[in-house]
Protein backbone atom coordinates (compact mmCIF):
# COMPACT_ATOMS: atom_id res chain seq x y z
CA UNK A 1 0.00 0.00 0.00
CA UNK A 2 1.34 3.32 -1.00
CA UNK A 3 1.04 6.16 2.21
CA UNK A 4 0.34 9.76 1.41
CA UNK A 5 2.20 12.26 3.62
CA UNK A 6 -0.80 12.84 5.87
CA UNK A 7 -0.75 9.36 7.55
CA UNK A 8 1.19 8.59 10.60
CA UNK A 9 4.36 6.51 10.14
CA UNK A 10 6.72 4.91 12.84
CA UNK A 11 10.36 3.71 11.83
CA UNK A 12 11.45 1.14 14.78
CA UNK A 13 15.63 1.47 14.69
CA UNK A 14 16.85 -1.87 16.45
CA UNK A 15 20.11 -3.73 15.91
CA UNK A 16 19.04 -6.48 14.40
CA UNK A 17 21.73 -8.63 16.26
CA UNK A 18 19.24 -8.27 19.08
CA UNK A 19 16.18 -8.93 17.42
CA UNK A 20 18.15 -12.58 15.70
CA UNK A 21 18.85 -13.41 19.58
CA UNK A 22 15.40 -13.05 20.05
CA UNK A 23 14.29 -15.49 17.46
CA UNK A 24 11.99 -11.95 15.73
CA UNK A 25 10.73 -10.84 18.82
CA UNK A 26 11.44 -7.07 18.17
CA UNK A 27 9.82 -6.96 15.04
CA UNK A 28 6.77 -9.06 16.40
CA UNK A 29 6.60 -5.92 18.63
CA UNK A 30 6.18 -3.34 16.06
CA UNK A 31 3.39 -5.64 14.54
CA UNK A 32 1.93 -5.99 17.88
CA UNK A 33 1.71 -2.29 18.11
CA UNK A 34 0.66 -1.51 14.70
CA UNK A 35 -2.05 -3.60 14.85
CA UNK A 36 -3.21 -2.72 18.41
CA UNK A 37 -3.33 0.90 17.32
CA UNK A 38 -5.76 0.38 14.35
CA UNK A 39 -8.14 -1.92 17.40
CA UNK A 40 -7.41 1.91 19.63
CA UNK A 41 -8.31 4.27 16.50
CA UNK A 42 -9.17 2.29 13.05
CA UNK A 43 -6.41 3.89 11.88
CA UNK A 44 -3.64 3.01 10.05
CA UNK A 45 -0.08 3.17 11.70
CA UNK A 46 2.85 1.76 8.82
CA UNK A 47 5.96 0.66 10.69
CA UNK A 48 8.94 0.36 9.16
CA UNK A 49 11.20 -2.17 10.70
CA UNK A 50 14.06 -3.13 8.05
CA UNK A 51 16.14 -0.72 6.81
CA UNK A 52 17.35 -2.12 3.90
CA UNK A 53 14.15 -1.97 2.21
CA UNK A 54 14.21 0.22 -0.29
CA UNK A 55 10.61 1.54 0.94
CA UNK A 56 12.38 2.44 4.49
CA UNK A 57 14.92 4.92 2.86
CA UNK A 58 12.62 6.05 1.04
CA UNK A 59 9.75 7.43 3.40
CA UNK A 60 12.53 8.13 5.62
CA UNK A 61 14.05 10.89 3.10
CA UNK A 62 10.16 11.74 2.37
CA UNK A 63 9.55 12.21 6.31
CA UNK A 64 12.98 14.08 7.09
CA UNK A 65 13.16 16.04 4.05
CA UNK A 66 9.41 17.10 4.47
CA UNK A 67 10.50 18.39 8.07
CA UNK A 68 8.00 15.77 9.70
CA UNK A 69 5.18 18.16 8.46
CA UNK A 70 2.96 15.02 9.44
CA UNK A 71 3.55 12.74 12.06
CA UNK A 72 6.36 10.64 12.35
CA UNK A 73 7.13 8.04 15.14
CA UNK A 74 10.89 7.64 16.17
CA UNK A 75 11.20 4.57 17.99
CA UNK A 76 15.17 3.39 18.96
CA UNK A 77 14.97 0.39 20.99
CA UNK A 78 18.21 1.00 22.98
CA UNK A 79 20.67 -1.64 23.70
CA UNK A 80 24.47 -2.16 23.91
CA UNK A 81 24.17 -3.18 20.50
CA UNK A 82 22.04 -0.05 19.84
CA UNK A 83 25.29 2.22 20.62
CA UNK A 84 27.09 0.16 18.90
CA UNK A 85 25.71 0.65 15.85
CA UNK A 86 27.00 3.63 13.25
CA UNK A 87 23.93 3.03 11.60
CA UNK A 88 21.31 2.90 14.48
CA UNK A 89 23.10 6.56 16.26
CA UNK A 90 22.99 7.82 12.40
CA UNK A 91 18.99 7.65 12.33
CA UNK A 92 18.95 8.17 16.03
CA UNK A 93 20.94 11.76 15.83
CA UNK A 94 18.90 13.14 12.40
CA UNK A 95 15.55 12.10 13.88
CA UNK A 96 16.81 13.97 17.54
CA UNK A 97 18.23 17.45 15.38
CA UNK A 98 14.80 17.37 13.29
CA UNK A 99 12.49 17.14 16.22
CA UNK A 100 14.11 19.40 18.30
CA UNK A 101 14.50 22.16 15.39
CA UNK A 102 10.49 22.10 15.43
CA UNK A 103 10.27 21.36 18.79
CA UNK A 104 8.31 17.83 18.44
CA UNK A 105 10.49 15.98 20.47
CA UNK A 106 7.21 14.01 22.03
CA UNK A 107 7.82 12.07 18.41
CA UNK A 108 11.02 10.57 19.53
CA UNK A 109 9.44 7.19 21.78
CA UNK A 110 12.19 5.27 22.77
CA UNK A 111 12.18 1.18 24.39
CA UNK A 112 15.00 0.30 26.82
CA UNK A 113 15.22 -3.05 25.61
CA UNK A 114 18.06 -4.14 27.87
CA UNK A 115 20.89 -2.60 30.40
CA UNK A 116 22.65 -0.29 29.05
CA UNK A 117 25.73 0.74 30.81
CA UNK A 118 26.27 4.68 31.15
CA UNK A 119 22.85 5.52 30.04
CA UNK A 120 22.99 8.63 32.23
CA UNK A 121 22.65 12.16 31.07
CA UNK A 122 25.97 12.99 31.98
CA UNK A 123 27.48 10.54 29.93
CA UNK A 124 30.11 10.94 27.63
CA UNK A 125 28.42 8.92 25.04
CA UNK A 126 26.52 12.03 23.47
CA UNK A 127 24.06 9.60 22.35
CA UNK A 128 23.41 7.72 25.49
CA UNK A 129 22.92 10.79 27.25
CA UNK A 130 20.59 12.41 24.55
CA UNK A 131 18.58 8.83 24.89
CA UNK A 132 18.77 9.06 29.09
CA UNK A 133 16.68 12.42 29.39
CA UNK A 134 14.27 10.94 26.82
CA UNK A 135 10.88 9.41 28.40
CA UNK A 136 12.06 6.14 27.48
CA UNK A 137 9.86 2.96 28.19
CA UNK A 138 11.69 0.58 30.26
CA UNK A 139 11.15 -3.37 28.41
CA UNK A 140 14.31 -5.08 30.16
CA UNK A 141 11.48 -7.85 31.94
CA UNK A 142 9.13 -7.21 29.41
CA UNK A 143 11.27 -8.95 27.07
CA UNK A 144 11.59 -12.02 28.87
CA UNK A 145 7.45 -12.37 29.28
CA UNK A 146 5.15 -14.50 27.41
CA UNK A 147 4.12 -12.66 24.45
CA UNK A 148 0.65 -13.85 24.96
CA UNK A 149 0.65 -13.16 28.29
CA UNK A 150 -1.60 -10.24 30.05
CA UNK A 151 1.38 -8.43 31.40
CA UNK A 152 2.60 -8.00 27.79
CA UNK A 153 -0.19 -7.24 26.27
CA UNK A 154 -1.15 -4.70 28.84
CA UNK A 155 2.51 -2.91 27.81
CA UNK A 156 1.93 -3.33 23.81
CA UNK A 157 -1.66 -1.55 24.80
CA UNK A 158 -0.22 1.11 26.68
CA UNK A 159 2.31 1.96 24.07
CA UNK A 160 -0.39 2.30 21.17
CA UNK A 161 -2.57 3.90 23.76
CA UNK A 162 0.47 6.90 23.51
CA UNK A 163 0.73 7.03 20.33
CA UNK A 164 -3.31 7.44 19.85
CA UNK A 165 -2.51 10.58 22.80
CA UNK A 166 0.42 11.70 20.53
CA UNK A 167 -1.67 11.59 17.37
CA UNK A 168 -4.15 13.48 19.11
CA UNK A 169 -2.42 16.30 20.39
CA UNK A 170 -0.57 16.53 17.13
CA UNK A 171 -4.20 16.97 15.06
CA UNK A 172 -4.79 19.89 17.59
CA UNK A 173 -1.84 21.80 16.32
CA UNK A 174 -1.97 24.05 13.59
CA UNK A 175 0.21 22.98 11.03
CA UNK A 176 3.59 24.73 10.56
CA UNK A 177 4.92 25.93 7.44
CA UNK A 178 8.26 25.58 6.19
CA UNK A 179 10.12 24.75 2.87
CA UNK A 180 11.15 21.20 2.21
CA UNK A 181 14.34 20.43 4.39
CA UNK A 182 14.59 23.00 6.20
CA UNK A 183 14.16 22.84 9.56
CA UNK A 184 15.45 25.63 11.84
CA UNK A 185 16.27 25.54 15.26
CA UNK A 186 16.56 26.44 19.04
CA UNK A 187 18.28 24.24 21.13
CA UNK A 188 16.61 24.90 23.86
CA UNK A 189 13.22 24.99 22.38
CA UNK A 190 10.92 22.77 23.95
CA UNK A 191 7.90 24.36 22.34
CA UNK A 192 5.69 23.17 19.34
CA UNK A 193 6.61 26.10 16.72
CA UNK A 194 10.53 26.07 15.94
CA UNK A 195 12.24 29.75 15.56
CA UNK A 196 12.45 30.89 12.05
CA UNK A 197 9.50 29.59 11.63
CA UNK A 198 6.18 31.71 10.77
CA UNK A 199 3.55 30.92 13.54
CA UNK A 200 0.28 32.50 14.97
CA UNK A 201 2.46 34.94 17.41
CA UNK A 202 5.40 36.84 14.93
CA UNK A 203 6.10 39.34 17.62
CA UNK A 204 7.74 36.36 19.69
CA UNK A 205 10.62 35.77 21.48
CA UNK A 206 12.07 33.48 19.04
CA UNK A 207 15.51 34.15 17.51
CA UNK A 208 14.96 34.99 14.00
CA UNK A 209 16.75 33.00 11.08
CA UNK A 210 19.27 35.64 10.86
CA UNK A 211 19.55 36.13 14.68
CA UNK A 212 20.91 32.59 14.91
CA UNK A 213 23.24 32.75 11.62
CA UNK A 214 25.05 35.52 12.96
CA UNK A 215 26.42 33.09 15.79
CA UNK A 216 27.39 30.63 13.01
CA UNK A 217 31.31 31.99 12.96
CA UNK A 218 31.47 31.69 17.03
CA UNK A 219 30.09 28.41 17.43
CA UNK A 220 32.33 27.00 14.31
CA UNK A 221 35.38 28.59 16.28
CA UNK A 222 34.44 26.57 19.26
CA UNK A 223 34.29 23.61 17.10
CA UNK A 224 37.45 23.98 15.45
CA UNK A 225 39.05 24.11 18.86
CA UNK A 226 37.19 20.84 19.65
CA UNK A 227 38.83 19.32 17.41
CA UNK A 228 42.37 20.65 17.61
CA UNK A 229 42.33 19.57 21.42
CA UNK A 230 40.94 15.82 20.13
CA UNK A 231 43.86 15.84 17.12
CA UNK A 232 46.30 16.57 19.71
CA UNK A 233 45.56 14.22 22.48
CA UNK A 234 45.07 11.60 19.35
CA UNK A 235 48.53 11.83 17.94
CA UNK A 236 50.13 11.83 21.70
CA UNK A 237 47.92 8.87 21.84
CA UNK A 238 49.24 6.92 18.62
CA UNK A 239 52.50 8.37 19.81
CA UNK A 240 52.97 5.80 22.23
CA UNK A 241 50.82 3.20 20.83
CA UNK A 242 53.28 2.92 18.07
CA UNK A 243 56.24 2.86 20.53
CA UNK A 244 55.02 0.48 22.36
CA UNK A 245 54.16 -1.83 19.69
CA UNK A 246 57.83 -1.44 18.50
CA UNK A 247 58.95 -2.27 21.99
CA UNK A 248 56.98 -5.32 21.42
CA UNK A 249 58.41 -6.49 18.14
CA UNK A 250 61.71 -6.44 19.60
CA UNK A 251 61.12 -8.50 22.51
CA UNK A 252 61.01 -12.42 22.70
CA UNK A 253 57.90 -14.04 21.38
CA UNK A 254 58.16 -16.10 23.99
CA UNK A 255 59.18 -14.04 26.83
CA UNK A 256 55.43 -13.04 27.39
CA UNK A 257 56.42 -11.29 31.09
CA UNK A 258 58.47 -9.36 29.65
CA UNK A 259 55.59 -7.91 26.90
CA UNK A 260 53.34 -7.71 30.02
CA UNK A 261 55.58 -5.22 31.66
CA UNK A 262 55.87 -3.37 28.41
CA UNK A 263 52.00 -3.30 27.94
CA UNK A 264 51.36 -2.37 31.71
CA UNK A 265 54.06 0.78 31.23
CA UNK A 266 52.20 1.84 28.08
CA UNK A 267 48.53 1.44 29.53
CA UNK A 268 50.04 4.03 32.54
CA UNK A 269 51.31 6.43 29.46
CA UNK A 270 48.36 6.32 28.01
CA UNK A 271 46.41 7.64 30.71
CA UNK A 272 46.80 11.36 30.31
CA UNK A 273 45.75 11.38 26.57
CA UNK A 274 42.53 8.90 26.15
CA UNK A 275 41.37 10.89 29.04
CA UNK A 276 42.03 14.55 26.99
CA UNK A 277 40.32 12.34 24.51
CA UNK A 278 37.04 11.39 26.05
CA UNK A 279 36.87 15.40 27.27
CA UNK A 280 37.66 16.67 23.43
CA UNK A 281 35.28 14.05 22.23
CA UNK A 282 32.72 15.26 24.30
CA UNK A 283 33.07 18.97 23.39
CA UNK A 284 33.49 18.06 20.24
CA UNK A 285 29.90 16.60 19.65
CA UNK A 286 28.57 19.44 22.14
CA UNK A 287 30.01 22.10 19.79
CA UNK A 288 28.04 20.11 16.97
CA UNK A 289 25.02 20.12 18.43
CA UNK A 290 25.69 23.55 19.22
CA UNK A 291 25.99 24.36 15.61
CA UNK A 292 23.32 22.98 14.36
CA UNK A 293 20.36 25.54 15.20
CA UNK A 294 22.81 28.58 13.29
CA UNK A 295 22.89 25.99 10.19
CA UNK A 296 19.64 24.97 9.70
CA UNK A 297 18.54 28.53 9.69
CA UNK A 298 21.62 29.09 6.90
CA UNK A 299 20.16 26.48 4.79
CA UNK A 300 15.96 28.35 5.78
CA UNK A 301 17.58 32.16 4.55
CA UNK A 302 19.42 30.00 1.66
CA UNK A 303 15.96 28.83 0.35
CA UNK A 304 14.29 31.98 1.12
CA UNK A 305 16.84 33.63 -1.07
CA UNK A 306 14.73 35.80 -3.00
CA UNK A 307 14.12 38.05 0.32
CA UNK A 308 18.33 38.48 0.87
CA UNK A 309 20.52 40.67 -0.42
CA UNK A 310 23.19 39.96 -3.06
CA UNK A 311 25.81 40.34 0.34
CA UNK A 312 23.80 38.44 2.22
CA UNK A 313 24.20 35.41 -0.28
CA UNK A 314 27.64 35.57 -0.66
CA UNK A 315 27.90 35.74 2.97
CA UNK A 316 25.70 32.42 2.62
CA UNK A 317 27.94 30.83 0.80
CA UNK A 318 30.89 31.51 2.54
CA UNK A 319 29.20 29.39 5.78
CA UNK A 320 28.54 26.75 2.61
CA UNK A 321 32.47 26.81 2.08
CA UNK A 322 33.17 26.57 5.44
CA UNK A 323 30.39 23.32 6.51
CA UNK A 324 31.70 21.79 3.51
CA UNK A 325 35.33 22.33 5.53
CA UNK A 326 33.84 20.73 8.47
CA UNK A 327 32.33 17.89 6.48
CA UNK A 328 35.88 16.67 4.88
CA UNK A 329 37.71 17.54 8.24
CA UNK A 330 34.90 14.91 9.88
CA UNK A 331 35.54 12.44 7.40
CA UNK A 332 39.17 12.65 7.69
CA UNK A 333 39.30 12.32 11.18
CA UNK A 334 36.41 9.16 11.17
CA UNK A 335 38.46 7.07 8.87
CA UNK A 336 41.52 7.28 11.64
CA UNK A 337 39.30 6.47 14.57
CA UNK A 338 38.02 3.66 13.23
CA UNK A 339 41.51 2.27 12.18
CA UNK A 340 42.85 3.15 15.80
CA UNK A 341 39.81 1.70 17.38
CA UNK A 342 40.22 -1.89 15.64
CA UNK A 343 44.08 -1.55 16.49
CA UNK A 344 42.92 -0.75 20.02
CA UNK A 345 40.43 -3.59 20.31
CA UNK A 346 43.19 -5.73 19.06
CA UNK A 347 45.51 -5.06 21.83
CA UNK A 348 42.52 -5.11 24.58
CA UNK A 349 42.91 -8.70 23.83
CA UNK A 350 46.91 -9.25 24.85
CA UNK A 351 46.44 -7.03 28.32
CA UNK A 352 44.21 -6.24 30.73
CA UNK A 353 46.05 -3.46 31.78
CA UNK A 354 45.02 -1.97 28.30
CA UNK A 355 41.66 -1.79 28.35
CA UNK A 356 40.65 0.85 30.07
CA UNK A 357 42.71 3.06 28.49
CA UNK A 358 41.72 1.78 25.19
CA UNK A 359 38.20 1.87 26.52
CA UNK A 360 38.17 5.80 26.76
CA UNK A 361 39.62 6.27 23.44
CA UNK A 362 36.97 4.55 21.88
CA UNK A 363 34.56 6.36 24.21
CA UNK A 364 35.92 10.04 22.95
CA UNK A 365 36.62 8.64 19.50
CA UNK A 366 32.53 7.58 19.05
CA UNK A 367 31.28 10.99 19.25
CA UNK A 368 33.59 11.56 16.34
CA UNK A 369 32.12 9.37 14.69
CA UNK A 370 28.44 10.40 15.55
CA UNK A 371 29.52 13.69 14.49
CA UNK A 372 30.05 12.95 11.15
CA UNK A 373 26.76 11.44 10.39
CA UNK A 374 25.20 15.37 11.51
CA UNK A 375 27.45 17.06 9.41
CA UNK A 376 26.50 15.05 6.42
CA UNK A 377 23.37 15.68 7.55
CA UNK A 378 23.97 19.51 6.91
CA UNK A 379 25.51 18.89 3.25
CA UNK A 380 22.59 17.03 2.07
CA UNK A 381 20.90 19.71 2.74
CA UNK A 382 23.11 22.38 1.20
CA UNK A 383 22.79 20.50 -2.19
CA UNK A 384 18.93 21.11 -2.28
CA UNK A 385 19.81 25.00 -1.23
CA UNK A 386 19.57 27.14 -4.40
CA UNK A 387 21.97 30.26 -4.96
CA UNK A 388 21.65 32.76 -7.83
CA UNK A 389 24.19 32.66 -10.84
CA UNK A 390 27.17 34.53 -10.75
CA UNK A 391 25.75 37.07 -13.50
CA UNK A 392 22.60 37.86 -10.41
CA UNK A 393 25.24 39.70 -8.47
CA UNK A 394 25.72 43.52 -8.75
CA UNK A 395 28.87 45.17 -9.90
CA UNK A 396 31.06 45.09 -7.07
CA UNK A 397 30.30 42.81 -5.36
CA UNK A 398 32.38 39.55 -4.80
CA UNK A 399 31.92 36.74 -5.93
CA UNK A 400 34.51 34.95 -4.07
CA UNK A 401 33.03 33.50 -0.40
CA UNK A 402 36.85 34.02 1.13
CA UNK A 403 36.32 37.68 0.25
CA UNK A 404 33.26 38.39 2.76
CA UNK A 405 32.71 37.91 6.08
CA UNK A 406 29.53 36.28 7.64
CA UNK A 407 26.76 38.74 9.26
Amino acid sequence: MDYDLDNAVGFLSYAHIDDEADQGRIRRLAKKIQMEYRVLTGETLEIFVDRSDIRWGQKWKERIDGALQSTTFFIPVLSPSFFASDECRREFFEFYNTTRALGVSKYLLAIRYTAVEDLVSTSRNQAKAIAAETQYKDWERLRLVDEAGAEHRQAVNDLAKELRVLMQEVQRQPAQDSAPGVRTSDAASQDSTAPGVPNDDPYGDAPSPLELVAEFPERTEAWTVAMKRFQDAAEEFNAILQAGTAELNGRPASNFAAKLVVLRRVAAELESPTQRIVDAGDEYMRTLLGIDPAFRALAEIGNAQTTVTPEDRTALAQAQDSVRGMVQAGEEATEQVRSAINSGRNLARLSRDMRPALKRYETGSQNIIDGQAVMQEWADLLDEVQFPADDALPTGVSDNPSHTQLP
